[in-house]
């Protein structure tokens, strides 16, 4: 399975999609509850949002189409088995083949073959004009082309990089291309002046697998080997988020709004961040699948702002979404909870209960004797119930 693709988050935030083997797995992008589910029969590549739709590409090459709401719309093929492929805005899909790149527009009944070898990885531009494919030839020669969205003959002449390239995506300057451990911004020339690539960032010796952009372009997350996602800014002057996962294998990234971000784990799991604030969020399980649990890092930028402090510490300090047992791995140096996230939000409402009560006592807003006393009986209620939570948690450390 490629570790990367197997999750979309739709731009406006309405639902996020994942894949597990042979099943799309639905998500209301808000609360994260299961909305539908659905078998396709066979193993998927992947999936996309294309508007109000989603896209799924099974391996055999069968393309299925449905609504948010779950109406399948007409299916097609793209008559050859796939390994990766790309969904433009208006619902047309490129896809890789063993030795072709294929083109179905969405109300095609056939593809149209594309006689490009090699091909790792392609993206559609912002506004569907381009389509860039990245082909490397027997791992040496490694180049990144251009063609024009209708026509699909190339635009100038193929750039080069340094390594195979993994991933690619639009921004609203080019395209983002992940090579090796390096990820460089292609810049498409205009008339007489060629394409460029320009230097964005290095991993050093750490293989980057999967690249998303946010809708303004202004910040980019990374999927670092097999466990480890991080969000820069664009210029990446520092690191704005840093997931890493001791447990789970990271099986693609997406940018919802520009604070939000979903991270696909393999098995169908995912987690949903908050880049400016480090809220982290899991997916809630399906009826009738299996209910996992995983311990996840997380850092970044946000624990340096002024009043930080006063966040919960459970976002800020390596959390578990969902743990059992002790993490090890490169997050081992953080604290950790095995609290279900549903535990960790009754606690952060129990605190602010305990802030709003204290502001009303302060303020005088209790304006008799026994609704000030209720309040402070209250205040011990909570304060024991906090206690017992905490007691609780490091019971699983």
């Amino acid at each position: 399975m490629l570790e990367r693709g197997h999750i979309a988050f739709d731009p406006n935030g309405r639902i996020f999609v994942l894949t597990h083997d042979e099943e799309l797995l639905v998500h209301d992008g808000d609360s994260e509850a299961p909305l539908w589910r659905e078998s396709l029969g066979e193993p998927l590549v992947g999936v996309a949002i294309a508007g109000d739709e989603i896209v799924a590409v099974t391996e055999t090459g069968a393309v299925r189409r449905f609504t948010f709401l779950h109406r399948e719309l007409p299916r097609a093929s793209l008559g050859a088995p796939t390994s990766s492929f790309a969904v433009r805005g208006d619902g047309a899909v490129a896809a890789v083949h063993d030795d072709h790149v294929s083109i179905l527009r969405r109300n095609d009944l056939a593809p149209v073959p594309l006689y490009h070898r090699g091909v790792s990885a392609l993206a559609w531009s912002r506004d569907g004009t381009r389509l860039a494919i990245a082909k490397s030839v027997e791992d040496r020669e490694h180049t990144v082309t251009l063609l024009e969205g209708q026509s699909f003959e190339p635009i100038g002449s193929p750039v080069t990089t340094l390594n195979r390239v993994l991933a690619m995506c639009a921004s609203p300057k080019g395209f983002l291309v992940t090579s090796g451990d390096r990820l460089v911004k292609l810049v498409p020339g205009t008339g007489a002046v060629a394409h460029t690539l320009e230097h964005v960032t290095r991993a050093k010796d750490r293989v980057l697998r999967d690249v998303a952009c946010s809708a303004d372009g202004t910040r980019f997350a990374l999927q670092l080997e097999r466990s480890q996602v991080i969000v820069l800014g664009d210029p990446p002057d520092e690191t704005l988020l840093d997931v890493k996962y001791p447990e789970r294998v990271c099986a693609g990234v997406a940018f919802g709004s520009r604070s939000w971000i979903a991270i696909a784990l393999g098995g169908g799991d995912a987690n949903k961040v908050n880049v400016e604030t480090g809220a982290m969020h899991r997916s809630d399980t399906h009826p009738g699948r299996t209910h996992n649990r995983w311990f996840v890092s997380v850092g970044g930028a946000f624990m340096n702002k002024a009043g930080a402090s006063a966040a919960a510490p459970s976002t800020r300090s390596a959390v578990s979404a969902s743990g059992a047992g002790p993490a090890s791995g490169p997050a081992s140096g953080a604290a950790r909870a095995a609290l279900d996230q549903s535990e960790l939000e009754r606690q952060r409402r129990a605190r602010q209960a305990l802030a709003d009560a204290e502001q009303q006592l302060r303020q005088g807003q209790a304006s008799d004797t026994d609704t000030r006393t209720m309040i402070r009986i209250g205040l011990i209620v909570l304060a024991v119930l906090l206690g017992i939570a905490r007691a609780c948690a490091h019971t699983h450390h």
